[in-house]
């Protein structure tokens, strides 16, 4: 089966930040890789997601945590998070989402069968 790379920026958001990865470790059922662009946190966002990459060390889905010394545009953080995915599947998620159980599964099954299968803001693609 495909893995994921997830590449999600942040600048501060602690609260939402907790809530986003709960959501996703508890309802992706895809081994997975999550990359954290911080740009530059200030709230505890930063030693939040650097316990969450250690902790993960022994997990079957990996965190990346990433942390720039000022706030990056947007556009950048997302690429700079495609240079360290490790998987052929990218997924650019925000923060401030909350994934239901199994929310990859259909989209991986549609890669399966079409891999120019694009997911586009909740419409399919091809």
């Amino acid at each position: 089966m495909f893995k994921l790379s997830i590449i999600t920026a942040i600048h501060n958001g602690l609260p939402m930040n907790r809530l986003f990865w709960n959501s996703l470790k508890n309802n992706t059922e895809t081994p997975f890789q999550l990359i954290v662009i911080d740009n530059h946190s200030t709230d505890g966002s930063e030693e939040f997601f650097r316990g969450v990459a250690q902790e993960s060390l022994n997990s079957a889905s990996q965190v990346v945590y990433i942390r720039n010394e000022f706030n990056q545009p947007y556009p950048a953080s997302q690429i700079q998070g495609m240079s360290h995915a490790q998987n052929d599947i990218l997924c650019f998620l925000n923060n401030d989402i909350w994934m239901p159980k199994g929310w990859e599964l259909p989209f991986l099954e549609k890669l399966a069968e079409n891999p120019w299968y694009i997911l586009k803001i909740g419409r399919a693609h091809v």
